[in-house]
């Protein structure tokens, strides 16, 4: 499965745990395509293949079924930009590609450029400081009448994931944005990340990438640094200033009726 999949899942799974009540989230899997649902954050209401198998038209059936149960109208469902089938399927049941994922990956015999590091700092992120990285981490994403405290709760699961480093970034005396570091079992995914809006265009991202690199490549058994970003983006532009290389793409699919 692919690390951002992976990662997802596990992020959600943690946000269940502390909400064992609630019914907003769902992962379901059936023949082995899985489905998320966060009723709350569209982000998460995608299906994907979990061996980036293509699409067949009962697959296509049972992940509309899931999300009309769900009354969700609005969900996204990931396949290979390669993969010609599943292309075909969902345009001829009124589904149209929204937006290109890219999986990018680190060359590990490259060089870490570092000159983007001079005057940020990276505090890592504890019970004590969680609260200032929600509320870093809202106002990178713009993310306007979100509870602060339910997302802080929610972010306090993500210390307890193994792997998972969360990290204020920090400019003199004044938080800029966030980042987040996941690795398992030696694989490195460079996962979210924000800048706060007066603070963008300022090279704070290709901070935050050479940061995350460094880290992954101080681990001497390290097997891949990888990270995704979407296509014509500047996240994906500022990867590729820092030797990050494309490896595959994914097209994100909705339905267009």
């Amino acid at each position: 499965m692919e690390l951002f999949f992976a990662y997802d899942w596990q992020r959600l799974e943690t946000y269940q745990r502390l909400n064992p009540l609630q019914n907003d989230i769902v992962i379901h899997e059936h023949n082995n395509w899985v489905h998320f649902s966060f009723k709350q954050v569209d982000f998460f209401n995608y299906a994907f293949g979990a061996d980036n198998q293509p699409l067949l038209r009962n697959n296509l059936a049972n992940i509309e079924s899931f999300y009309t149960s769900r009354q969700i109208n609005k969900y996204r469902i990931i396949v290979p930009a390669d993969c010609a089938d599943s292309r075909k399927l969902l345009l001829a049941n009124h589904y149209r590609p929204t937006s290109c994922i890219v999986k990018t990956n680190f060359p590990l015999y490259q060089p870490v450029p570092v000159d983007y590091l001079n005057a940020v700092s990276f505090i890592k992120t504890d019970a004590n400081n969680i609260r200032d990285f929600t509320a870093i981490y809202l106002e990178g994403f713009e993310a306007i009448g979100r509870d602060i405290d339910e997302v802080c709760n929610n972010f306090k699961g993500l210390l307890t994931i193994p792997g998972n480093e969360l990290f204020l970034m920090q400019n003199k005396d004044e938080y800029v944005g966030i980042v987040v570091l996941y690795g398992s079992n030696h694989h490195y995914f460079l996962a979210g990340g924000a800048v706060i809006p007066k603070h963008r265009n300022q090279h704070y991202h290709k901070a935050a990438l050479a940061f995350r690199l460094n880290k992954c490549l101080q681990d001497k058994a390290v097997q891949s640094v990888i990270s995704y970003a979407y296509e014509n983006g500047i996240s994906l532009a500022n990867m590729q200033a820092l030797h990050m290389t494309k490896e595959r793409e994914f097209d994100q699919y909705e339905l267009c009726l």
